[in-house]
């Protein structure tokens, strides 16, 4: 269906949408970024295919918080959902570097949270704070597959999950 709608007006590739999203914003976003926060690897393909820019930007609130491209809503995903996604804007180029002023994920509910000056790499991070929920396994992997594909660097991550915090049994 998406790639009929392209044949017919390939300008929607370009098109943006504003989205309330419980995690990172979807305001004035593109296709290849809702592809991203919902994985769909399939259809972000077609977009490519048309012209879409992997690393678009997205839209800003009035703080100039935003401007995030797509890599951006595959980091730190509940599950590592968008794992598939992530994998493939690393292996198209996604730019891994790119700084944004901020984020505020999850803007309008109970969790949010100002996430300042944060490329792609710490915004991943970010994942480890108490309100995200995410597994600091899964976040850590992350990171270290970001840190090789953006620097070449192969860290050897030995201290997660963080043994020295679980309770011992007396």
């Amino acid at each position: 269906m998406l790639e009929s709608l392209l044949k017919r007006d390939s300008s929607t590739v370009h098109a943006t949408y504003t989205l309330r999203c419980a995690f990172t914003p979807l305001q004035d976003a593109g296709l290849m970024h809702i592809c991203a926060e919902f994985n769909h690897l399939e259809s972000a393909e077609i977009l490519y295919m048309y012209g879409a820019n992997i690393d678009a930007k997205a839209g800003m609130d009035e703080y100039g918080l935003g401007d995030q491209t797509p890599i951006f809503h595959t980091v730190n995903q509940i599950l590592n959902h968008s794992k598939e996604m992530l994998d493939w804007l690393i292996q198209k180029g996604a730019d891994l570097e790119y700084m944004v002023k901020g984020l505020v994920w999850g803007k309008n509910y109970e969790w949010e949270t100002l996430v300042p000056a944060v490329n792609p790499i710490s915004y991943t991070l970010m994942g480890l704070l108490p309100q995200m929920h995410r597994n600091d396994v899964v976040i850590s992997s992350t990171v270290l597959k970001l840190l090789e594909a953006a620097y070449g660097i192969k860290y050897p991550m030995r201290n997660v999950p963080n043994a020295y915090l679980t309770p011992k049994n007396s």
